[in-house]
C-alpha cells in the first residue's frame, strides 16, 4: 500500500539525514537481497521486477543514498547470470550510483539449502568454493560501477572452541572462508585479492578517502563528538587516527 511506503520513506529520510549530520564523510547504502529475474521463485518477480520497483521507489521519494547494495546467493538467487542482469539493469538505470556485492557466499562443505543446486559446477570442496570466488569476481570486475564485495560471515572459524553446543558453523552456516576443522584459511581467501585488482574499482575507492571536510573529532565507531575527547583513547581527527591521553578535569 501506497501509506507504507510513505512511512518507509519517511524513516529512511530520517535516517540518511542523520547520516549526513553525525558522520559527512561516511557514504549511505541501500541494501536489498533481490536479484532475481526467475519466476519460479515466489518472492521474486520477472524482469528484476522487485529489484527495479524498490529502487524507482526511492527515486521517487528522492531519498540521499550514494551506493546500491546488493546480495547474491547462488543456492537462493540462481546463477551467476542473474547477478550480471542484476547488476547490468542497475547500471543502465542508475549510471551515477555505485554497486556493491554486500553479501555473498558459498560452502566449502555441504549443502547449504535453498532452491538451487550448484554442486555439479561448484562441488562442496575447497576447490569448488575457490572456483565459485573466481567466476563471481571475474564477473563483477567486468562492471565498471561496482566498487565493493563484502563475504558474509567470512570469519567464522570456531576450531578448538568447546562451547557446549555445536559450533555455529557446524550445522547451519558452512560457507565462511575458514576450515573450523583445521583452522586454516580456505583458498577462497586469496581469491579474493583478485577483486578489482586491475580495474577502475580501485581507483573509485580510493577517491572516496577524502579528508574529513571540517576539524570534529569522530570515534572508531564513526561518531561525531560535540567537542575534544573528554576520555582518553583513539579517535579520529581530520583524516587519521589519533590518541589521546588522560584528559585532566
Amino acid at each position: 500500500p501506497a501509506a507504507n511506503w510513505d512511512r518507509f520513506a519517511a524513516l529512511l529520510r530520517r535516517a540518511t539525514a542523520a547520516c549526513r549530520e553525525v558522520c559527512p564523510a561516511a557514504k549511505i547504502i541501500l541494501h536489498t537481497e533481490r536479484v532475481s529475474a526467475n519466476t519460479s521463485l515466489q518472492r521474486d518477480n520477472a524482469g528484476y521486477a522487485a529489484l527495479a520497483n524498490f529502487y524507482n521507489k526511492m527515486q521517487g521519494y528522492t531519498i540521499d543514498y550514494d551506493i546500491i547494495g546488493l546480495s547474491y546467493y547462488p543456492y537462493f538467487h540462481g546463477a551467476l547470470g542473474e547477478l550480471d542482469g542484476a547488476v547490468s539493469l542497475l547500471e543502465k538505470q542508475y549510471p551515477e550510483k555505485d554497486i556493491m556485492l554486500v553479501e555473498t557466499g558459498y560452502s566449502h562443505k555441504y549443502a547449504m539449502g535453498g532452491d538451487y543446486n550448484y554442486t555439479a559446477t561448484y562441488p562442496l570442496t575447497d576447490a569448488g568454493q575457490q572456483a565459485f570466488t573466481h567466476d563471481l569476481i571475474a564477473l563483477l570486475n567486468t562492471h565498471e560501477r561496482v566498487t565493493g564485495l563484502s563475504w558474509w560471515f567470512m570469519e567464522a572459524n570456531e576450531c578448538g572452541l568447546t562451547w557446549g553446543v555445536d559450533n555455529v558453523t557446524e550445522h547451519w552456516y558452512n560457507a565462511s572462508l575458514f576450515d573450523n576443522t583445521t583452522g586454516r584459511a580456505t583458498s577462497a581467501l586469496s581469491e579474493l585479492k583478485t577483486f578489482a585488482g586491475t580495474s577502475n574499482g580501485i581507483a573509485t575507492v580510493s577517491a572516496l578517502k577524502q579528508p574529513i571536510p571540517d576539524n570534529h573529532w569522530y570515534s572508531l565507531t564513526g561518531m561525531r563528538l560535540p567537542a575534544h575527547p573528554t576520555i582518553g583513547g583513539i579517535y579520529i581527527h581530520g583524516d587519521r587516527k589519533m590518541a589521546v591521553g588522560k584528559v585532566d578535569k
